[in-house]
Parts: C-alpha cells; structure tokens; sequence
C-alpha cells in the first residue's frame, strides 16, 4: 500500500522533536494490531548533532540511503508496517509494527548488517493491543 507521508515538529524537555508517520487512521488500528502484533524498536545514535540534538544537516542527507532501506522493507505492509519515525536528542527512532518476531530480526539484522558505520540497535516487543500507536495518538493527536 502506497501511504501519503505526515510530518510534525513539537517540543519535548526544551528540545525539537521531529516526527514522520505514514497516513494510518485510528479506525485502522483495531485491524492492523491484529495482523502486527509486535513492535520493532530501531535506535539510529547519530555521528554528528547540532547543540539541539538535531543531526547536522550534511550527515543528515547523507542519511537518505539508510532510511529508504528500513521503510522500503514495509512498503508493502505484507509483514510489518512502519508506524513513526521519531528524531530527537541525537537519535532517530523507527517504530515498526510487524506479524512475527523472525520477520523482524531478520529485517534489523539485515539493517545492521548493510549499515555497519552507524551505531544501530534494535529490539523487539510485543505489542498487541497497539499501546505505543494509541498513546502518540492521545498525547500528540496524530491519528485524530
């Protein structure tokens, strides 16, 4: 499923937070935190940040290749789908709902595994009930 893309930018602790997610309604989240009960955490710490925490912009692009790689591995919401990107204080965050916990080692291995200069970690939780998705919604009102 091809997915118009949001963005957003707010405030957290003094510093600017950015968030991407793709155009996912709450009527939605019933159905699809049936299909991706799990939630993969990837962490990306940046090499070089501004003094607000935000990467330094040339870094930043050259980020392009590594970010197209991970949502480029849910395009097709077939085992997982990306739900929010989130940077902030020196890190990006991709949380990703996916099926099955394999599913998602092998996509964050592969990540990790093609992106070895940068400082990468993941983990994987279950989350079926879609907490996380449903507390963005009420504390920043993406999914209204």
């Amino acid at each position: 499923m091809d997915r118009n893309w949001f963005t957003a930018e707010s405030e957290y602790q003094g510093s600017p937070i950015l968030f991407r997610r793709p155009n996912i309604s709450l009527n939605e989240f019933e159905q699809l935190s049936a299909v991706f009960p799990f939630l993969l955490i990837i962490t990306h710490d940046f090499a070089r940040i501004r003094h607000d925490g935000l990467p330094e912009q040339n870094y930043n692009d050259s980020l392009i290749f590594l970010d197209e790689y991970i949502t480029s591995c849910f395009k097709s919401e077939q085992s997982g789908i990306v739900f929010l990107i989130e940077t902030f204080s020196g890190r990006r965050t991709y949380y990703i709902y996916v099926g099955n916990t394999e599913y998602g080692e092998s996509v964050a291995k592969s990540i990790v595994d093609t992106f070895p200069s940068e400082s990468l970690a993941w983990k994987i939780e279950s989350d079926k009930k879609w907490r996380l998705a449903h507390g963005y919604a009420k504390d920043f009102h993406f999914f209204d």
